[in-house]
């Protein structure tokens, strides 16, 4: 199981800069992801905050069983988390956010909960080396890039990479 959701928001935040730090020093890949839950008060209107509180949880631990060993996750607040993936470039990073997008559907399907909410993930990617070097910045690029996928729909990827070629066209 990887380090996260246990610790404190900065020491959390601080394990992601640990490991940004390690892939700059061996020369490799690191991917920041920002993923908000879509339309998530609707689901604490809707039924209540124990239900939200348990679909939080369940997403919590879809996240926690893909990223393993080679990252982070971080719940950030709210619906909001943060994930520092090692050895991985801008196309793995699409690939595992739509990873996480399909593990969720199919957690969602498989819940034996008596109210079963069904929810959607907006992602949001900034990869090192291309898209920055230190962790302020990607997570910055990263949080941008999912509010252009909460603008495109909800349950979209976006990657800072996308919208810094379109601001350039």
């Amino acid at each position: 199981m990887s380090l996260g959701l246990f610790l404190g928001e900065g020491l959390l935040v601080a394990k992601i800069d640990e490991r940004l730090a390690a892939a700059k020093a061996a020369g490799g890949n690191f991917a920041v992801f920002v993923l908000d839950l879509d339309k998530f008060k609707s689901i604490n209107d809707s039924f209540n905050h124990e239900t939200g509180d348990a679909a939080l949880l369940q997403f919590s631990q879809v996240m926690v069983q893909l990223v393993g060993e080679r990252g982070v996750v971080c719940r950030m607040g709210g619906d909001e988390f943060e994930i520092g993936l090692d050895d991985t470039d801008g196309d793995a990073a699409h690939r595992f956010a739509y990873d996480v997008q399909q593990a969720l559907r199919r957690a969602l399907q498989q819940s034996v909960a008596k109210v079963r909410p069904v929810f959607t993930v907006s992602i949001g990617i900034a990869c090192y080396p291309g898209e920055g070097d230190e962790i302020d910045v990607l997570s910055h690029r990263a949080d941008e890039a999912m509010y252009a996928a909460k603008a495109a729909g909800s349950d979209a990827i976006r990657s800072w990479r996308q919208l810094d070629a379109s601001r350039a066209a």
